[in-house]
């Protein structure tokens, strides 16, 4: 509502708030009060371009390990 914008990964939808994530930086716990718009965007962490430089089997090796991590 004061016109700052704030930028991050959904991580908790709290009644009274929303806590933003971004990678290297502590949360961000917004208010709801002080929210007059939200828009979400669905954005991968990871790189674009990330899997064409790896070979098949990192690529496989990766997603075994990302869905191990469950």
């Amino acid at each position: 509502k004061d016109g700052v914008v704030h930028e991050g990964f959904l991580a908790e939808e709290r009644p009274d708030a929303l806590v933003l994530r971004m990678p290297g930086a502590v949360d961000r716990v917004v208010p709801r009060t002080s929210i007059s718009e939200a828009a979400y965007l669905r954005r991968s962490l990871m790189p674009d371009g990330l899997l064409e430089a790896l070979p098949p089997e990192h690529v496989s090796d990766l997603f075994a390990h990302l869905k191990a991590l469950r």
